[in-house]
């Protein structure tokens, strides 16, 4: 059954439908309609692994150039926060809830709060500092009327700092202005280039 599938479907579409049946049989079997499960012992293909979409290192230039052409605090604000995700692997969520004292100016380092609220120390590369340098003076302007503010990123949504939907919805005009397809660009591909780059 699962091989005449395979012919007309993906294996991942195909697995989908094993465990579809699995479960309805499963159902059948436990509400006594009926004597047993005939699909329990269908098995699933072999899934292939899908490596994550990354984007080249060219496309990252194009990316950060047309960034650090925005002379604007805007500008400022999405260079700096394009350097920091390329930069240091960040969570865009990690990136977003970052506080001001994350910064750490004499060691040229990030302190950030992962998964498990362990902190860890990152290093920042010289174009990090120096975007930071041009992004903090420029800071307030975010924040609701111009008060001072314990995050990294202040913004006038209800958490007091830039969102995650934010942060994509700027990646994705930034991409458009680049010439770079929409699908390239995500924070979440950023960080897979961290990796991948490094």
């Amino acid at each position: 059954f699962v091989q005449s599938l395979l012919a007309s479907y993906a294996p991942r579409s195909v697995a989908r439908m094993a465990s579809a049946l699995r479960h309805f049989h499963k159902f059948l079997y436990q509400d006594r309609l009926l004597p047993g499960n005939p699909a329990a012992d269908l098995a699933a293909p072999r899934q292939t692994a899908q490596l994550p979409k990354t984007v080249t290192q060219d496309n990252i230039t194009i990316l950060l150039d047309t960034a650090a052409a925005d002379d604007s605090p805007a500008g400022k604000r999405l260079y700096f926060m394009l350097e920091l995700l390329y930069a240091t692997g960040l969570r865009v969520s990690e990136l977003c809830s970052l506080p001001l004292n994350a910064w750490r100016p004499e060691t040229g380092s990030l302190a950030v709060m992962g998964k498990g609220r362990r902190e860890r120390l990152t290093p920042l590369t010289p174009h990090a500092i120096a975007a930071a340098e041009q992004y903090l003076p420029v800071r307030l302007r975010f924040s609701p009327g111009g008060r001072d503010s314990a995050y990294l990123f202040p913004a006038r949504a209800a958490q007091g700092h830039i969102t995650r939907q934010q942060v994509g919805q700027l990646l994705k005009k930034l991409a458009a202005k680049a010439g770079l397809p929409l699908s390239l660009v995500s924070p979440h591909v950023l960080r897979h280039a961290f990796a991948t780059h490094l």
